[in-house]
């Protein structure tokens, strides 16, 4: 068992402890090292590990393995059981990391206002999620986001407490304050770790957290994701919430440069150009389709006879893959055969293998392999199939291949 010190004091980042246990991970490059007591928080409760150094190697990953802590340490040699070894948390990770775990405390209480509950929650690198119980509005985000920073900065005291299940129910008793009891693992014993935000959230927790909400400050909005019919809300808090805005600044700055324009008006003239690429992209897809006909009469003209079927094969040149349906279906409506088209647009090769209905080729088999050969994905019916081939790709061997396939 590992005594975790930073449940106590999550401002204890030097420490000694003892070598209890090594763990061989991945040959000779990594090591686990698990120890009496640590300072280092593992990944868990959607929080993400603490970096630092053990014994002089570098922390690489915490994580738990029941009740012990493991520390994966990168080339470490040297370190026996039984030694004593001085860790050292990275005091700006584990600030940012305590900034977003308590930020998330607060946001996910002004959400719960609203009534919508936090059912699931996850630290990136430089952002944050939780999922909420339900769709939320427009307006609903802005006012969750008003209010929790509204209590950033009111600077209340965030503590942390145990307590007896018991004692909580009855301390909480017709209360709204007190959440995720229910989150706790089934069976669950012994005493319970609560973090309180003064008058505002109590909710059970094993991550570190701040003295003040006002450590958090400021709560940046990022976006919303629709996610089975409920909203995944992004965001950062702090020293995070601050390297985005100034990311984002960049961002905006930079396009307004290339466009000539002030930030303000970028959203305006990047629209302006959103749609007339669309309304030029449309007039070249008008223009290519009525140019079809003609490039199919030319490829049916040099057709191959195979088994007494016509084999039509090109490599087009259209500016979208989506003309490749229209072009094949328009080739089998003149011919009884095969027809194998393909085609290179958006950074990506597509390709086509459609028959007659008549046709008796198996074509799902040359498929099938065509796509093993170069690392494809595809599919579709026995009769029309289509597959693509991202990234750089010899387009000609693709073709050559698929040509002879269908031959045989």
């Amino acid at each position: 068992m590992t005594k975790r010190l930073f449940e106590t004091d999550p401002r204890t980042f030097a420490f000694t402890a003892t070598v209890t246990e090594l763990i061989e991970i991945d040959g000779d490059e990594i090591v686990g090292v698990v120890l009496d007591r640590t300072a280092f928080f593992p990944a868990s409760g959607g929080q993400r590990a603490d970096k630092g150094a053990l014994a002089g190697f570098e922390v690489t990953h915490v994580r738990e393995d029941g009740e012990k802590i493991v520390h994966e340490l990168a080339g470490a040699s040297g370190i026996e059981i039984g030694a004593q070894v001085e860790g050292r948390v990275n005091e700006r990770v584990r600030r940012n990391h305590s900034q977003q775990h308590s930020g998330q405390h607060i946001l996910s209480a002004a959400f719960d206002r609203a009534g919508l509950g936090t059912v699931g929650f996850h630290m990136g690198e430089g952002y944050c999620t939780i999922d909420l119980s339900g769709k939320a509005s427009a307006q609903a985000i802005r006012e969750a986001f008003e209010l929790a920073n509204d209590v950033v900065r009111e600077a209340r005291p965030v503590t942390v407490e145990l307590f007896e299940c018991a004692e909580l129910e009855a301390k909480f008793a017709g209360s709204r304050l007190l959440v995720g009891l229910d989150k706790l693992p089934e069976g669950h014993s012994g005493k319970i770790r609560l973090v309180s935000v003064e008058d505002f959230d109590n909710c059970p927790c094993c991550g570190t957290h701040l003295q003040k909400s006002s450590e958090a400050a400021p709560i940046v909005f990022l976006g919303e994701e629709k996610v089975r019919g409920t909203s995944r809300i992004s965001f950062a808090c702090g020293a995070w919430a601050l390297d985005e805005v100034f990311r984002r600044n960049d961002i905006l700055v930079s396009a307004a440069n290339a466009l000539g324009t002030s930030i303000a008006e970028v959203p305006k003239i990047v629209e302006s150009k959103v749609q007339s690429e669309k309304a030029l992209s449309k007039k070249l897809a008008d223009a290519e389709m009525k140019l079809l006909d003609s490039s199919v009469d030319t490829w049916i003209a040099s057709a191959e006879d195979v088994g007494g079927l016509k084999l039509v094969s090109a490599l087009c040149e259209f500016s979208s893959n989506k003309l490749l349906n229209a072009a094949a279906e328009k080739t089998l409506q003149k011919i009884e055969g095969i027809v194998f088209l393909q085609n290179r647009a958006e950074g990506r090769t597509q390709i086509v293998i459609a028959k007659s209905k008549t046709a008796s080729k198996d074509i799902k088999a040359a498929f099938d392999e065509l796509m093993k050969r170069f690392s494809g994905k595809g599919g579709g019916r026995p009769d029309f199939i289509q597959g693509g081939f991202a990234g750089d790709v010899d387009d000609s061997a693709i073709f050559a291949a698929g040509k002879e396939l269908l031959r045989g």
